[in-house]
């Protein structure tokens, strides 16, 4: 007897596992709307005295010296950088 629930035990237990008593799920469609907006509010902003690609060399951008430090240390040491400029020499 004891063997016979060592063996069904285990079935009872894969087979209510297998059961579920949740409804199948059905996925709402997204609030997304079909087409972009149109109109005046949607165009894109273009200031006119906005510097678009300033000019500003990092060494004046941080006056710290330690963080110059820093930074050329890790410019130095990054693999990734220098693979990419070899790259795009190498194009």
């Amino acid at each position: 007897m004891n063997k016979r629930i060592r063996l069904l035990l285990p079935g009872i237990v894969l087979v209510l596992a297998g059961c579920t008593l949740a409804p199948k799920y059905t996925q709402p469609a997204a609030p997304v709307p079909d087409a972009w907006p149109t109109g005046p509010a949607y165009t894109a902003a273009t200031p006119t005295n906005a510097v678009v690609n300033p000019d500003l060399n990092w060494l004046e951008f941080f006056p710290d010296e330690k963080m110059r430090q820093v930074i050329r240390l890790a410019l130095a040491n990054n693999r990734d950088l220098r693979v990419a400029a070899l790259n795009v020499e190498r194009a």
